[in-house]
């Protein structure tokens, strides 16, 4: 909110002072029109409706009466061309990281959510891509008796075949320009969805749901494949078949596998040590700190593996403990995760020699 109140700060005096480039807003605003007029519209449309999600807003705001929408442009032309400044700002800087990084070597990785939330911009302009009774979740489970419910809304098959997956492949389109190589987020929902009744009670979270199978799971996956300049990777899939395992495998995606064990690394995956679904590799009470000792001897050994790409952090080099995510703990600063270093810190421990040391080692690079 400050970082937002410092930018508003900053926009006002130009847009006061009559030198806001407004040709190159709108040059971007065409090269961005897949996505960000409705962004920009829903958030100013959101802030004057107190932050209510959509389907609270009035009624022709709510619908997107065309009239509505257009008097309301009119209206606030100055706050959505804030945004579009903001966003305009945050693409020439990712761009300059980005050749910044291909000119170093260095890949960027970038995640693609499969599903989003309810209450966005995507859903509130796409309305006829999802189906509005249901969210999504997961379902009870040993581990977690009552399950979990997300946020996401649940895809209207039909509407997403009518479409011809042009909304995906879209969004693929724009992450291009970013990075190198693409993970998709809740690849095994795509095939199997939990749906739960979207006015069932939060308390109830994963409960009285049901899985809906996606028969154009393939088909979309195959077209995001085709259309795709990039390495596109899943995440862990561990709940689908061999079946649709081995069209992933033949299709050319590579999945994510946590292996902390280094056990059964496979050629066509993405290994990683930890995730923020697990606890650090160091806890004590864990037996691989005894089996491996510091962290530089496991990471030679995780290099060494067969995967294609070995993925390891920060975090597991400096061995620095985080705590294990637990489905009842969910919050809203859930998915934080906050490095206790400073980046002087990080340049004083030598630590870009040491992992280059390690990839050499590992024959990474």
């Amino acid at each position: 909110a400050q970082k937002f109140a410092l930018l508003w700060d900053i926009y006002d005096e130009i847009f006061s002072r009559g030198d806001l480039d407004l040709a190159e807003l709108l040059r971007f605003e065409e090269e961005q029109r897949e996505w960000l007029p409705d962004y920009a519209l829903f958030k100013v449309i959101r802030d004057f409706h107190d932050q209510r999600p959509w389907w609270e807003w009035d009624a022709a705001l709510r619908d997107r009466q065309a009239q509505a929408l257009s008097s309301f442009r009119s209206a606030h032309e100055k706050e959505i061309l804030f945004d579009y400044w903001v966003q305009w700002h945050l693409h020439q800087q990712f761009k300059v990281t980005r050749d910044l990084a291909v000119g170093l070597n260095v890949l960027i990785s970038g995640d693609m959510p499969l599903f989003v939330s309810r209450d966005s911009a995507d859903v509130w302009a796409h309305r006829s891509l999802f189906d509005l009774n249901f969210v999504t979740g997961a379902p009870p489970a040993r581990h977690n008796p009552i399950g979990q419910r997300w946020s996401f809304a649940a895809f209207d098959w039909f509407g997403v075949r009518q479409d011809a997956f042009e909304y995906f492949i879209s969004r693929l389109r724009r992450a291009e320009q970013f990075v190198q190589m693409l993970r998709l987020s809740h690849t095994a929902d795509l095939f199997s969805t939990w749906k739960i009744p979207f006015q069932n009670l939060s308390s109830n979270q994963g409960k009285n749901g049901f899985y809906q199978e996606n028969p154009d799971a393939r088909k979309l996956l195959a077209q995001l494949r085709e259309s795709a300049r990039i390495p596109l990777l899943t995440d862990p899939v561990d709940r689908l078949s061999g079946e649709q395992k081995g069209f992933l495998d033949q299709a050319g995606f590579l999945e994510y596998e946590l292996r902390p064990e280094l056990k059964g690394c496979r050629k066509c995956s993405a290994t990683m040590l930890s995730s923020h679904d697990t606890a650090a590799w160091s806890d004590r009470r864990n037996p691989r700190e005894k089996v491996f000792g510091g962290p530089e001897e496991l990471i030679s050994r995780f290099f060494s593996c067969d995967s294609k790409l070995a993925v390891t952090s920060v975090f597991d080099y400096l061995a620095l403990n985080e705590p294990e995510m637990k489905p009842e703990q969910c919050s809203g600063d859930l998915w934080s995760r906050v490095l206790p270093l400073s980046l002087e810190q990080l340049m004083s421990r030598s630590l870009d020699a040491k992992l280059k040391k390690l990839s050499e080692l590992g024959r990474r690079v």
